[in-house]
């Protein structure tokens, strides 16, 4: 047996697969979505308005149960379905909770 095959032999081997990640995802602490002010909504409205494909944000939004934070290029920005492609993130412009050029 040569080497190579030797070290396939004693790779790590996961039988339970995506387990974990579910383990995770139960332990998330679950919130309640915040309420922007009018001052906020404009901040977020404007910065939207200057944003361009290929422009790198920060952006922190609202997914489901809980507020994730993203970074990355704009891949896309939808005027008319508002909404935003960070990579390939969807993100609704209501679920914008603060957003960073």
């Amino acid at each position: 047996m040569n080497r190579s095959q030797r070290a396939k032999q004693f790779m790590p081997f996961s039988s339970l697969r995506g387990y974990y990640e579910k383990i995770l995802e139960k332990q998330r602490v679950k919130e309640d979505k915040k309420e922007l002010d009018e001052g906020k909504i404009e901040e977020i409205s404007h910065t939207l308005s200057s944003l361009n494909v290929g422009q790198m944000i920060s952006l922190t939004y609202y997914n489901k149960d809980h507020y994730e934070k993203v970074q990355g290029l704009v891949s896309g920005i939808d005027p008319v379905g508002q909404s935003l492609s960070v990579v390939k993130t969807r993100i609704s412009f209501s679920d914008i909770f603060q957003i960073k050029i």
